[in-house]
């Protein structure tokens, strides 16, 4: 069972919200169930994935994962995704650097 949790009606503290996204913007992951956050993580993951591989570099799972593991510490910053995530894709960083290396390519 989930808490109501009642969105801001006036903006009392000198705060103003210009659009959707500034009002949701300070929202903890337990209000927007950290899916628009993981969203854009996968979807960093996947373009940076297809860009990196269609260059032909070998090490395209550790590049991708590297950059989503970067942009996945700063959304966990704002409180926006769950912990696991970031430690996810710093394995699946070492797991693509060790797999790289034994393909031949060079740090």
């Amino acid at each position: 069972m989930s808490d109501w949790y009642s969105y801001p009606t006036n903006y009392s503290n000198g705060t103003m919200v210009d659009g959707v996204g500034k009002m949701f913007f300070n929202y903890p992951s337990t209000i927007l169930n950290d899916t628009l956050a993981a969203g854009i993580i996968v979807m960093i993951w996947v373009v940076s994935f297809f860009l990196s591989s269609s260059v032909g570099t070998r090490k395209a799972i550790a590049v991708s994962s590297f950059i989503s593991f970067v942009f996945s510490i700063f959304f966990f910053n704002l409180g926006l995704i769950n912990p696991v995530i970031p430690i996810v894709l710093i394995i699946m960083t070492i797991i693509g650097v060790l797999g790289s290396k034994e393909s031949g390519g060079s740090l």
